[in-house]
C-alpha cells in the first residue's frame, strides 16, 4: 500500500495495544485500517504527560494545518475512492482524512498523537470528575446513615 500523500510505500509497524499501523518513512502519517484508531485511543500505553500540561484548548497541528491551507484532497490507499475530511470525535480539533467506504483514515504527521492526548485528557478529566463527586454529597450522605 502506497502513501496516499506522496506515494511512498507504507510501512506496517506495531503500535499501542499491538495495533499493526502503516506509516509514511517520508511524511510520518499513518494509514489506520477499519477500527485501528479507536483501539489505539483505548489503549493508554502511551502516556503524554507534557502535552497535557498545556493549557489550550487547540492542538499545535490542527492550527499549523489551517495556516498552512487545506492540501488537496488524498485517495484511499486502499480502495482508491477519494476521502473526506472530517473531525474525529466530537470537539477534537483534528482534521482526518476518512474513506467514505469505511477502508479506514489517513492522519497526518503529528495527528494521532493530537488524538492521543485529546482522548487521554478527556479520560483524566472523567477520573477528575467521578473522584470529585466521590469526596461529595453521596459519600457524606452514606457517613451520615452508618452514624444513626
Amino acid at each position: 500500500m502506497n502513501c496516499p500523500k506522496d506515494g511512498t510505500l507504507l510501512v506496517s509497524q506495531r503500535y499501542d495495544g499491538g495495533v499493526m499501523i502503516d506509516t509514511c518513512p517520508t511524511c510520518t502519517g499513518v494509514w489506520l485500517d477499519k477500527g485501528e484508531l479507536e483501539a489505539v485511543i483505548a489503549s493508554d500505553e502511551h502516556h503524554h504527560t507534557r502535552e497535557l500540561a498545556r493549557t489550550e484548548d487547540t492542538y499545535g497541528h490542527a492550527i499549523e494545518a489551517a495556516k498552512q491551507g487545506a492540501s488537496p484532497l488524498v485517495a484511499c490507499p486502499s480502495c482508491q475512492r477519494t476521502m473526506e475530511r472530517r473531525e474525529y470525535g466530537m470537539s477534537s480539533q483534528v482534521i482526518v482524512d476518512t474513506c467514505a467506504s469505511g477502508c479506514g483514515r489517513w492522519l497526518d504527521k503529528g495527528e494521532l498523537d493530537d488524538l492521543e492526548v485529546f482522548y487521554e485528557r478527556l479520560r483524566d478529566e472523567d477520573a477528575a470528575e467521578v473522584a470529585a463527586e466521590n469526596r461529595g454529597f453521596w459519600p457524606s450522605l452514606a457517613t451520615f446513615f452508618k452514624k444513626t
